[in-house]
């Protein structure tokens, strides 16, 4: 089925996330999802309305916040942590 959420790295050993992000984008079942950047910096997370990112969440990820968006890509969210 299509894709609703995609969390992606921005130091990706091999690469670059926003790159990685631009190539996801133009695919199939990642279009319309929400796309949210993984940094240690948040003057690296480029997210927001026209930009690579939807969102974006400061690594280590805040479990709380992961939850909010998978609850709101429509997935239900057992907190046990």
């Amino acid at each position: 089925g299509p894709i609703d959420l995609i969390l992606l790295d921005l130091d990706l050993p091999d690469g670059d996330g926003r790159e990685l992000a631009g190539r996801l984008r133009g695919l199939g079942p990642a279009r319309g999802a929400a796309m949210v950047a993984l940094s240690g910096s948040a003057a690296e997370a480029d997210a927001g309305p026209g930009r690579a990112f939807d969102r974006a969440l400061l690594k280590p990820v805040d479990l709380d916040a992961l939850a909010g968006l998978l609850e709101a890509a429509g997935h239900e969210v057992i907190r046990e942590y």
